[in-house]
Parts: C-alpha cells; sequence; structure tokens
C-alpha cells in the first residue's frame, strides 16, 4: 500500500475513500505527525488522511467501508471529540472508526450490515480537528494497543506501513 502500492490488508480490507483517489497521510501509527495520537486518548495505534483543497475549493470525498461489517455506532453529535463518526465490526473482530466527518449517510443504522466499498460519509473536520481530515483508527476487543516498543496493531492489516508526508492510492470502489 505505498504511494502507488494499495496491496489489500487482512485478505480484503481497502482503504477508506474512492478508488483511484490519493490521499496524503498526515498522522501515522505512534503518534508520529500529531500531538493528538498518544495513549492518553487512547488513539496511539490511529491515522489521519488529508486530501488538501483545490483552490478555494475543498473537495467532497466520500469515506467508504474497508471492508465488510456491521455499523456499531454512528454519532451525529458535531461537539464531541470525533465529531460525526461511524463505527464498524469485521468479522475478525476488528473495528473501524472513521471520524471528524462532515456528513454521515442518513441510510446508516445501528446493527446494519455493510458491504465493503459501503458509503459512510464525507471526510470533514466535525468535533475536535485542527482541519479538514479523516482520523480513521482500529481496534481489537474494543482497545488500540498501548505504547510499546516494536508493537504493532493487528499487524497484519499492513495499516503500520502507512507513513506521514506519503500519498494513498485506494482501491476501494463505492457500492
Amino acid at each position: 500500500m505505498g504511494n502507488d502500492n494499495a496491496h489489500t490488508l487482512l485478505g480484503n480490507i481497502r482503504l477508506p475513500w474512492e478508488h483511484g483517489l490519493s490521499l496524503l497521510c498526515t498522522a501515522s501509527y505512534g503518534g508520529i505527525g500529531s500531538k493528538y495520537h498518544c495513549d492518553a486518548l487512547n488513539t496511539y495505534y490511529a491515522l489521519d488522511f488529508d486530501r488538501p483543497w483545490e483552490g478555494n475549493t475543498e473537495p467532497e470525498t466520500s469515506i467508504l467501508a474497508i471492508a465488510d461489517g456491521m455499523v456499531v455506532f454512528a454519532s451525529e453529535d458535531q461537539d464531541n471529540m470525533w465529531g460525526l463518526n461511524v463505527k464498524i465490526i469485521h468479522s475478525n473482530g476488528v473495528e473501524s472508526l472513521y471520524a471528524h466527518l462532515k456528513h454521515i449517510n442518513p441510510n446508516l443504522r445501528i446493527g446494519q450490515k455493510v458491504k465493503q466499498g459501503k458509503y459512510l460519509g464525507l471526510l470533514g473536520e466535525s468535533g475536535k480537528a485542527d482541519g479538514p481530515h479523516l482520523h480513521f483508527q482500529l481496534f481489537v476487543s474494543g482497545k488500540c494497543y498501548k505504547k510499546i516498543v516494536g508493537a504493532k496493531p493487528e499487524p497484519l492489516s499492513g495499516y503500520c506501513n502507512l507513513h506521514p508526508g506519503n500519498w494513498y492510492r485506494s482501491n476501494n470502489h463505492e457500492i
């Protein structure tokens, strides 16, 4: 999954945005690139992705489910830390969080099964965000991995190989 190296993850997990689009990784696992990614906020193993403005226009960027799963949370509270956010649990027990959204798909319901590529919402800056971006996080058994030298969250996913300053192209297809 590097620059133009969009591999599948855990057999079929994809990047959480539309096919062919590249987003800039601005913060990666281990808190690299963001003062907000630390153990105190349970975000040590989180990623931030940005799509720079095109002139004076913020482009609309669809955020998609990384894999099949079930919606376990969808918050319309703009003022909480994550702002508008969606959480999905996948068959392998990993949960994916998509935060700071500008809009949530109004058809999403808690308990709803979703397919990979399901439209979840739009990249935004709701909640405690310094600017428009996607805060993306994976949880295992309801928790992020703690800060342990050499530890990697869900090490089979490949997300631990993404680094700030690099662009990543998605191979996810919106359904």
